[in-house]
């Protein structure tokens, strides 16, 4: 996607206007007083008909009910200079700008509601004479469906030249509508720098340039969705418009073969910092990361997850967050001695308190650190990871670049799309339960803000029956198709699972087999086994990146029966972050919502 220079300003319906008073005055001055030849003659010789051709497709004449996001579709043959004119029923004119393909003008804002508007196309040839086309139409009432369009940034926030935008949708954006969401979507730097949107989800789209952001850039981004269908009934709520400024280009190298960090300002060194990296059992993440946000104090809490032989509860300080499966940079007094030469840490950057502290002080959220040399790479999607994907397979996630639904990486995950999602809606339309349970099942999701499932055996399989989707979790699109196969890397698949005898739970893991969906994937039954025993003595089954990086699943058996198939899970996921320092809030909130549920299974039956 080419990015405008700012200097590239936007054309005015007030410049029409102009133009036409200018052509007006021009008419009225060439023909002399008593001129009465009828139209096409001068002299008394027939006047060829203008060179230029025009029309206009959309809206239609007459049109109603039309989109307030509309924008006006012209063809026009054969002109020099092509002018668009969009009044109100007042006769006020409409500011806007013509597409950079010169078929199309959009209005700068969407439309209002129930209003009556004019389009005046006018188009001139080499000889000199206008032709216009013209389309009165009404617009839509305003809808009752509208998607909220959020931003991660703020207007003038400085941020780091790794930082990509980032656009939140409310509700999933088909893909057959994103191509025309995505054009409606511009960024504007300065100085201008080649980027392109990337779809990370159905729900989320984000931009980066080809290169890190210059250091001073200043950058502005418009999402021109109010009004706009966005499938299924929906329209964009409202517009979205942000302008934020990219501070110095402060970069962290860190090598794990010199345990050092080399700070560089705008290509200078300004600081060596000896660290210790993550230990041979818990890695570090190689790769491009970014600075997702900066805690100057927080708790790491692993005792629900790693038991009370590995896990650990402590005080932190100084914490910049890495990526969504709990990777920091962050000051670690007690591994000091082991900074510069040996790796100690459970997959943080540990540094000294002071050098902690330097970092916070000079660090901003968007500030890339590169760490190289250990023994595992960084999972895309496990963090901001838009600058560990080349530039070829960052563009294949734009809407305007590739219409694949599902695209299989060398690493073996996968981004998948609106294909994955039919599936899961015929599974929740074959077994919709009672009114009671989706209304409680909804309620809980948005109390807790975790998207909730209900599981079971179906034709001895493991699926799901029942969503209910939170504001902090991962939509359904965004998670790989069938729990058949990953049963045993989710806490629902395991909770059903714990419900077999152990021949048959074995029996089911040789047939759908142990796939790695992620590194922390259990692929063996002897792990698989200690981990269910473990969810046994804890009262709930649990994963923390198993399945998908970053993503943490708790669930409960919530009806018990003889019968494998009318057995029920209720099970919710959230970020690992958040499991990692609430999990007993979790084990808490979930059982209470498991007893309300049972209940209204109970009186349902």
């Amino acid at each position: 996607m080419r990015v405008r220079d700012q200097r590239n300003r936007r054309r005015r319906a007030l410049a029409a206007a102009v133009l036409a008073t200018a052509l007006a005055l021009t008419s009225a001055c060439t023909g002399g007083k008593g001129d009465d030849q009828g139209p096409g003659w001068q002299g008394g010789e027939e006047q060829p008909a203008p060179k230029a051709s025009v029309s206009i497709s959309e809206p239609a004449v007459d049109a109603k009910d039309v989109p307030a996001a509309t924008a006006i579709t012209f063809a026009a043959e054969q002109a020099q200079e092509t002018t668009v004119e969009l009044t109100d029923a007042a006769g006020a004119a409409v500011e806007g700008e013509l597409a950079e393909d010169g078929k199309s003008w959009l209005p700068a804002k969407a439309l209002e509601y129930g209003g009556s508007y004019t389009a005046t196309v006018t188009a001139t040839g080499d000889d000199g004479r206008p032709v216009t086309a013209t389309s009165a139409f009404t617009v839509m009432k305003q809808p009752e469906k509208q998607v909220r369009i959020t931003s991660f940034l703020g207007d003038d926030q400085t941020v780091g030249v790794a930082m990509p935008l980032i656009v939140k949708f409310g509700r999933e954006i088909p893909e057959k509508y994103r191509a025309d969401l995505q054009r409606r979507m511009t960024v504007t730097s300065t100085p201008a720098q080649e980027g392109v949107w990337h779809w990370v989800s159905p729900t989320e789209v984000r931009y980066r340039p080809k290169e890190f952001w210059e250091a001073g850039s200043k950058v502005s981004y418009r999402v021109q969705a109010g009004g706009l269908p966005l499938g299924d009934g929906w329209y964009g709520r409202a517009d979205l418009t942000v302008d934020i400024k990219v501070g110095p280009k402060l970069v962290m190298t860190v090598d794990n073969k010199t345990k050092r960090m080399v700070v560089t300002r705008d290509g200078e060194t300004v600081k060596t910092i000896p660290v210790s990296l993550g230990k041979k059992s818990t890695p570090s993440s190689s790769g491009t990361m970014v600075v997702m946000e900066k805690l100057r104090k927080t708790v790491f809490d692993t005792y629900d997850e790693l038991g009370p032989e590995d896990g650990y509860r402590t005080k932190i300080d100084y914490a910049q967050r890495l990526t969504w499966g709990g990777e920091f940079i962050h000051a670690a007094p007690w591994s000091e001695g082991q900074q510069g030469t040996t790796n100690v840490s459970h997959g943080c950057v540990n540094v000294s308190m002071a050098n902690g502290a330097w970092l916070f002080k000079n660090t901003t959220v968007g500030d890339p650190i590169i760490v190289k040399g250990t023994e595992r790479k960084l999972a895309n999607g496990n963090g901001w990871t838009d600058w560990n994907l080349s530039w070829d397979d960052y563009v294949k996630g734009s809407a305007l670049a590739y219409e694949g639904y599902v695209i299989r990486r060398e690493d073996g995950t996968y981004i998948v799309g609106l294909e994955v999602a039919d599936r899961y809606r015929e599974l929740v339309a074959a077994f919709r339960g009672s009114p009671a349970v989706g209304e409680n099942l909804r309620r809980t999701a948005v109390e807790t803000g975790w998207s909730h499932f209900l599981g079971r055996f179906v034709g001895g399989q493991v699926a799901i029956t029942a969503v209910a989707e939170g504001s902090r979790s991962p939509h359904l699109e965004e998670l790989i198709p069938g729990f058949d196969e990953g049963a045993h890397a989710t806490a629902l698949g395991k909770a059903l699972l714990a419900t077999l005898t152990i021949e048959q739970r074995h029996r089911y893991l040789r047939e759908y087999g142990m796939r790695p969906f992620t590194s922390a994937t259990l692929t063996t039954v002897e792990a698989f086994e200690a981990d269910l025993a473990a969810g046994e003595r804890r009262g709930m089954q649990l994963e923390m990146g198993q399945y998908r990086q970053g993503v943490a699943c708790a669930a409960v058996l919530i009806s018990p029966d003889k019968d494998m198939e009318r057995r029920t899970v209720l099970a919710c996921a959230l970020p690992a972050s958040e499991m990692m320092t609430s999990a007993r809030v979790v084990r808490t909130k979930l059982l209470a919502a498991a007893r309300t549920l049972a209940d209204c299974l109970a009186a349902e039956s």
